[in-house]
């Protein structure tokens, strides 16, 4: 009887046992679902402001017909007739679809840090340095931008349009005689 008892209560634990493992198995899938869900809400949102975004900085922004991030959250961008084009980008659409990105990504997260951003129009044309200056401080509202440009980006309609959004600008030269940078 001892025995048979024994193996009742090793039955009985071994059940528990199974139907607590079962429940686990049932929450770690349902967790694996609300991680999918919340991860898609995500990354449709960055999708769509980095598309936003990229509209509004590149002047021809119409010819890239949808920009899509995977799962990974690598992006990519297709051009009116449904092809990938991500890698053949111009200096300057790669450089307005980064900082679309960029721009997305800290909306979205609220990280309140600084941005650091060098040479932002250094390479690129005249339409894409108007819509960067425009449009990114509006991206970027609220948040602390810096700007490390050239005497030869800093000019035109880029300097104009910055000209009444900066409230520190520094100068930086080289000081050839004592070596060192002086700060203005």
């Amino acid at each position: 009887e001892t025995k048979l008892n024994k193996i009742k209560i090793n039955t009985i634990k071994d059940q528990l046992i199974i139907k607590k493992s079962e429940k686990c198995k049932e929450m770690s899938n349902y967790a694996k679902e609300i991680k999918e869900k919340i991860m898609k809400t995500i990354k449709d949102s960055i999708q769509e402001a980095t598309s936003k975004n990229f509209r509004e900085l590149h002047w021809k922004a119409k010819q890239y017909e949808k920009v899509t991030i995977d799962d990974n959250f690598s992006l990519s961008i297709k051009n009116k007739f449904g092809g990938q084009i991500r890698d053949e980008l111009s200096q300057g659409a790669a450089l307005c679809f980064g900082l679309a990105f960029m721009a997305a990504l800290r909306s979205y997260s609220e990280y309140d840090v600084p941005i650091i951003i060098d040479s932002p129009v250094g390479k690129i044309d005249e339409g894409n340095r108007e819509n960067i200056a425009r449009n990114l401080p509006q991206q970027l509202e609220g948040n602390q931008i810096i700007f490390l440009v050239t005497g030869s980006e800093y000019k035109d309609i880029f300097k104009d349009l910055l000209e009444k959004k900066i409230s520190t600008k520094i100068n930086l030269s080289y000081n050839e005689k004592l070596e060192e940078i002086d700060i203005n």
